[in-house]
């Protein structure tokens, strides 16, 4: 009840029935204009309180789900309104726990053929009433569809020149030692035990390089199985920590974390963000010189705003701003023997995560790893509860 109503129901033995009048006049017309409004947007609007019952709808509701037809609410619940079931079980869920985060299913829209609809909710401050919002995005996933495709094919005509590059010098290595083996037989018919041996141990290792740079690339290009489960981020950065620690230790480098309390779950798979995570650690200890004489790495994690972000820093030799620039792209690396596509696959599982990795470095001070990773919307209020 607004402040208005309060004070004009506080006051109403003392008005006239003309006051009264023009005050249920007004309110009547703000109630239509809102109306009106609520029925001319593109999305449709149901008001349930939490035992189901239809307190609101507009008449846009109609064009984006499959509703028994009805103006009236009174007695009205979700399960009387809605004809897919479920899609009155996802509604249900919310009102009962809401653990439940979106909801999208394809709605038949008559001679329009299909629409992909979106559902999510809004819970008002201190209410027991939810706001279910309807939403059109069959334009939007098109358009969205189409870019990914364009993104993936401009993805593979890099990395396409790069593997090209990459095989090139390990298929010259093989190439010229079994040029210096032939004409080291046409020499002499025969060979030493130390000429063939040599030879045969570098043919060896670029061909065992070959077949890194081919597994590397499979797993660039190839489609992941994302299984997202709402898991305790905190948890699978330390199982990511604990497989590092040896390692780190190896290289006397001293591996910390500083991880945050009361951190909202997020919807992730555990096992790509572990390994995320690993592979960040393990360029890490790989940036820091064996001579500096601060080695440390910091794995952090803390929530900014409706973020979890999942921190490694270390103290090593850090990049130039033309390093930055590149290093999420397919093939550029800085190491020696490095493929180039750790940090582009990590860049790929954080986008399957709605997320991004961010960096920060200073050459010669270190580097900051960020990953960036959403709050589902129902661990969002739970927070704010």
């Amino acid at each position: 009840m607004s402040r208005f109503t309060e004070k004009a129901l506080s006051k109403i033995s003392k008005l006239s029935p003309e006051e009264i009048a023009r005050i249920l006049d007004s309110k009547t017309n703000e109630l239509a204009l809102r109306t009106e409004i609520l029925d001319s947007v593109e999305t449709g609007y149901v008001l349930a309180d939490k035992k189901g019952s239809v307190l609101y709808m507009n008449n846009v509701l109609y064009g984006l789900a499959d509703c028994f037809r009805t103006k009236n609410t009174n007695s009205l619940t979700v399960e009387r309104l809605f004809r897919d079931k479920e899609l009155v079980k996802f509604i249900k869920g919310v009102l009962k726990t809401g653990s439940e985060d979106e909801y999208e299913y394809v709605f038949e829209k008559g001679m329009y053929g299909k629409a992909d609809i979106r559902v999510y909710w809004i819970r008002p401050s201190q209410s027991d009433r939810y706001l279910f919002c309807f939403q059109d995005v069959t334009v939007f996933r098109k358009i969205r569809e189409e870019y990914l495709k364009n993104e993936s094919l401009a993805a593979m005509t890099t990395m396409a020149a790069g593997i090209a590059h990459e095989i090139k010098n390990p298929l010259a290595s093989i190439s010229i030692y079994l040029q210096i083996l032939q004409r080291k037989l046409g020499e002499n018919g025969m060979l030493t035990e130390e000429e063939a041996s040599k030879s045969l141990q570098v043919i060896s290792d670029e061909i065992e390089r070959l077949n890194s740079i081919t597994v590397d690339f499979l797993f660039a290009v190839k489609p992941m199985n994302v299984k997202p489960v709402l898991a305790d981020v905190n948890t699978v950065v330390m199982k990511a920590v604990d497989v590092a620690k040896p390692e780190a230790a190896q290289q006397n480098i001293k591996l910390s974390t500083d991880t945050a309390t009361s951190l909202p779950n997020a919807e992730i798979d555990p096992n790509l963000i572990e390994q995320s995570i690993l592979n960040l650690i393990r360029n890490a200890v790989q940036a820091i010189f064996p001579e500096s004489a601060e080695k440390e790495i910091k794995v952090s994690t803390r929530l900014e705003g409706d973020t979890v972000k999942i921190s490694v820093s270390d103290t090593g030799c850090g990049m130039t701003d033309e390093q930055m620039s590149k290093i999420f792209e397919p093939y550029y690396t800085t190491k020696a023997g490095g493929t180039g596509l750790g940090l582009t696959n990590i860049f790929k599982i954080m986008k399957l995560h709605n997320g991004s990795i961010t960096v920060s470095s200073e050459y010669g001070k270190g580097s900051e790893f960020t990953l960036n990773l959403p709050v589902p919307r129902s661990q969002r209020f739970r927070i704010q509860a």
